[in-house]
């Protein structure tokens, strides 16, 4: 849109470590196995900026580890470990967002680095008879409820929640709690509330193909075990 307005010598570079867009939004459906292809969950990035020519625009597939603000460059290394120096007139920082469990409902690093951790998700999913949701934001409650509505009670859905209700800490009406909660038992999914994750042990897998056993030390001094937990700040 800007192009057209600008004068002749505008150019934009777009550095990222990440060949492919991460659709995250649809990551809460996506992490359960055959439910959205890879090709619907990842778009490549480059052809999306086909119609400008090089003189206009540049992605630049690699990390910005450098600014230099007085002499206006960036440093960037790129993915095939070679460095790049940009000079610029204009700078949008865009660092967008992690979670800390690092699971694969945001970007983990690099295109294929996300898509190994997304694909490992799904097998210990898959394979899981039991899985635990720590926190009972938004992330939390739609994953628990993907997941119930997805195995229709062929797996054992537990969802921790810290307060006394679901999406408290998202500040939403005690009514609207109300209706999310009646939902997730109507699906199957067991509410534990006023709990906190204090630690998690996995312990090592049993028979081949089975999913590893993981241990949750409760703040009501209990244990849990699952086959997956699932930890979310939100």
């Amino acid at each position: 849109y800007t192009l057209p307005r600008a004068k002749d010598d505008l150019k934009v570079f777009l550095v990222s470590p990440n060949s492919h867009f991460y659709w995250n939004l649809a990551a809460v459906r996506g992490v359960i196995p055959s439910a959205i292809s890879d090709e619907q969950l990842f778009l490549p990035i480059d052809p999306g900026f086909a119609q400008y020519s090089a003189e206009n625009f540049e992605f630049v597939l690699g990390r910005a580890e450098r600014l230099d603000p007085e002499r206006n460059i960036i440093e960037v290394a790129r993915n095939d470990r070679t460095q790049h120096v940009l000079s610029y007139d204009q700078l949008v920082i865009a660092t967008g967002s992690q979670i800390r469990s690092k699971l694969p409902f945001k970007l983990v690093g690099t295109h294929e680095e996300t898509l190994a951790a997304l694909h490992s998700l799904q097998k210990q999913i898959d394979v899981a008879k039991s899985i635990v949701v720590a926190g009972a934001g938004p992330t939390g409650v739609e994953t628990a409820g993907e997941l119930a509505a997805a195995y229709c009670g062929e797996k054992d859905i537990t969802l921790i929640i810290s307060g006394e209700r679901v999406l408290q800490a998202s500040h939403v009406l005690p009514s609207v709690s109300q209706v999310v909660e009646r939902g997730l038992q109507k699906l199957g999914v067991k509410l534990v509330r006023n709990t906190q994750v204090k630690s998690v042990q996995t312990n090592a897998k049993g028979e081949e193909g089975a999913a590893a056993q993981t241990t949750l030390t409760l703040s009501r001094s209990e244990e849990h075990t699952s086959e997956l937990q699932s930890h979310h700040d939100l």
